[in-house]
């Protein structure tokens, strides 16, 4: 982000704060995650450690939490490896689109390093007042 950057805050899905199903730690952590996604895919690539560093939380804690919202179906993660082992993993926001909450769930669309970008409908972005697209 530019310093002169207009505002400096990022869009958290409505149902997965007040899902009282997830831990505070889980409802975090996705808290923080979203402020990694790109506003238009609602994808990233944070490692654990940046995850933890403004969570302040420890990486096995954002272990747990990926782990639980994962199961829960708010988040879809991908895993990149190379010779050495995992290098790092990407994450869908999949928000009210996951199926607990009786939406479609994303799925990575055969997303990888090179592919990360998907198309979100519009009236997927919702106004977290209004709850109109933008």
């Amino acid at each position: 982000m530019s310093e002169n950057q207009e505002y400096w805050f990022a869009k958290v899905d409505i149902d997965v704060i007040k899902d009282k199903s997830l831990s505070q730690t889980a409802r975090w952590i996705f808290t923080v995650l979203c402020t990694f996604a790109d506003k238009d895919t609602r994808g990233c690539w944070p490692g654990n450690k940046a995850v933890a560093e403004v969570a302040d939380v420890s990486v096995r804690t954002v272990q747990k939490a990926y782990k639980e919202l994962e199961e829960r179906g708010v988040i879809s993660r991908e895993s990149r490896f190379n010779d050495n082992g995992q290098t790092s993993s990407y994450s869908l926001i999949v928000g009210h689109n996951a199926s607990c909450y009786g939406g479609e769930q994303c799925d990575m669309g055969g997303m990888n390093s090179d592919s990360h970008r998907t198309r979100i409908n519009e009236r997927d972005i919702k106004d977290s007042l209004t709850g109109e697209a933008e």
